[in-house]
């Protein structure tokens, strides 16, 4: 699991199906069994895998839920009753992405060594706005980031790997390279410009 996620499941998956709700990120390895396929929901999503290895993302309140295969073979579907319903298979080294408002997934080719970082401790913005970056640091280390005079930053494609880097650390380097400093007292982080 990655940071500010969950998961909900039965105890001893009791019935035909090894069923899992999600919130958040979380990767997946799982063991094959035909006759007990392994499911997980999130976000009006089911992602269907037999035995295979995969990501989900689906944090509550995001714009996007993504799924990126790693090995085998998932079969993605949309379960909310309005909108456009979606069924897509995915290969090893393919992401869905799908935008939750407008109820269409785009697929394509992932970047799975970068999708996969964060299980390794590595945070990695790939040309990331400055919403990106603040969003994935509150959920990282569970803090909350306050800006002043944020209309005085322009626009971010930040990209850069901490690897098992402390706050401090990570909001200094960033600080130097866009030009702001940071207070952090306790759980809240105060970001000027």
């Amino acid at each position: 699991l990655n940071s500010a996620s969950s998961i909900e499941y039965i105890e001893d998956f009791i019935g035909d199906k090894r069923l899992v709700k999600l919130k958040g990120e979380a990767y997946f390895d799982v063991a094959k069994d035909e006759n007990k396929p392994f499911i997980v929901e999130s976000n009006n999503i089911s992602i269907m895998a037999l035995g295979t290895a995969f990501d989900v993302r689906a944090y509550e309140g995001d714009e996007t839920f993504e799924v990126v295969l790693v090995e085998g073979k998932v079969q993605v579907e949309s379960i909310d009753d309005g909108g456009e319903n979606l069924t897509t298979f995915l290969e090893p080294g393919e992401y869905l992405q799908y935008d939750n408002l407008n109820k269409k997934g785009l697929k394509g080719k992932a970047d799975v060594q970068s999708e996969m970082a964060w299980k390794n401790g590595i945070i990695h913005f790939d040309r990331a706005s400055f919403e990106e970056v603040i969003l994935k640091l509150e959920r990282w280390y569970g803090v909350e980031i306050e800006v002043e005079n944020k209309g005085r930053q322009v626009e971010w494609q930040y990209s850069a790997d901490f690897d098992n880097q402390s706050l401090e650390m990570v909001l200094k380097s960033i600080g130097y390279s866009k030009k702001f400093n940071y207070h952090i007292k306790k759980d809240t982080v105060t970001i000027k410009f």
